[in-house]
């Protein structure tokens, strides 16, 4: 996916896919988890516990996907919006820079090179 923030307008779509496309994964995820559970509900020992965490996660995805189709709706109203702003490029660059900055990895713990580079 290309992401274009330059707009409020296209800063939206770029979520409303993002959400779009995380609902379907979460709805593929589900139906795996529930099949496992199928799997494995009846039988003896430690299939019980692992049939129960499975029912847990197929809640959570569930959870999960309902609160991506909220968002979703919000951004879709958000996508048709006249008069949004409009963001410069130094705006974008600075936010860019400030979310880097946010990941970059602590000072005691350097990032190691890649093997065969220097």
């Amino acid at each position: 996916m290309v992401a274009d923030f330059s707009s409020a307008v296209l800063t939206a779509d770029v979520a409303l896919s993002i959400c779009l496309s995380r609902c379907d994964d979460l709805v593929g995820d589900a139906t795996l988890a529930r099949v496992a559970r199928e799997v494995w509900k009846d039988r003896p020992g430690l299939a019980a516990p692992l049939a129960s965490s499975l029912t847990e996660l197929v809640d959570e995805l569930h959870r999960h996907r309902d609160r991506l189709r909220v968002l979703a709706d919000q951004f879709t109203g958000m996508t048709d919006a006249e008069g949004l702003p409009v963001l410069s490029n130094a705006e974008f660059a600075a936010a860019l820079a400030r979310v880097a900055s946010d990941h970059a990895p602590p000072a005691d713990r350097p990032v190691a090179p890649e093997p065969g580079r220097r």
